[in-house]
């Protein structure tokens, strides 16, 4: 005999997410017109890229409206994973404007325009803004899944904490060179040394970084309603499920 399935309903979101979450669907929404005028003003006579920036720009407009569905209170389940999509997309789009004005085929129609320089500020302004709106919805997601359980919040900080100085060091290591000077030459009993030390704080900070890892998994994992430490709300933070006249369905 198995048990039952739980079907408690998970709260809403907190009314400020939802609200920060209309305000980035607008936003986000005023880029497609963005990617609109450089698709057409810019190379018009190009027409692979506008077929191209025509269909990123429509995966653009239906992530924000599903972002302005999440604010509006439509969802509840999946509520997290569904803004951390809309943040992906923003993300994911962004890089490719960036990477398309970069293109060999696209740049010179973009130069021989009748405003080059106006049309590539549009774009860098627009790609700019898209990963400013990712990272914002990132933020939105977490604080959206972790405000049902405040003890949810104290692993997501010291997981954070533990990464810190790995990604610092990840940073240093492939954008600074500094794989070249660890990795030097090895022709002397220092040179040996310094490769064992490298080594050995590798394996320590692999061991960290699973050690964080874990612990920002588990303080998603404590927000599952049926988590033995679910049920605890932030602290400030109201679940909106709990408002009257919330017009949020299941």
């Amino acid at each position: 005999m198995t048990d039952a399935p739980d079907t408690t309903p998970l709260p809403n979101a907190p009314k400020p997410v939802r609200v920060a979450l209309i305000a980035l669907a607008c936003a986000l929404g005023a880029t497609v017109l963005a990617g609109l005028w450089v698709a057409l003003i810019a190379a018009p006579e190009f027409r692979l890229w506008i077929a191209i920036t025509l269909g990123f720009e429509a995966i653009t407009l239906a992530a924000a409206c599903v972002a302005l569905g999440l604010g509006l209170g439509r969802f509840r389940a999946g509520f997290g994973l569904a803004a951390l999509c809309v943040a992906g997309t923003a993300a994911v789009t962004g890089f490719f404007g960036l990477e398309l004005a970069a293109s060999p085929n696209i740049r010179p129609a973009i130069l021989a325009g009748d405003s080059p320089e106006i049309t590539l500020r549009v774009i860098r302004y627009t790609v700019l803004a898209r990963l400013a709106l990712a990272g914002l919805g990132v933020a939105l997601a977490t604080l959206a899944v972790l405000s049902r359980n405040a003890a949810s919040w104290r692993p997501l900080r010291n997981g954070l904490i533990l990464l810190l100085p790995v990604l610092a060091l990840s940073v240093w290591l492939f954008r600074y060179d500094g794989v070249s000077v660890i990795v030097g030459p090895v022709d002397s009993g220092l040179g040996v040394a310094r490769l064992i030390a490298a080594l050995f704080g590798a394996l320590v900070l692999l061991v960290i970084a699973s050690i964080g890892g874990h612990l920002i998994i588990r303080a998603f994992e404590m927000t599952a309603p049926d988590s033995p430490e679910a049920g605890r709300p932030a602290a400030g933070v109201k679940p909106s499920g709990s408002e009257p006249n919330d017009g949020a369905t299941a």
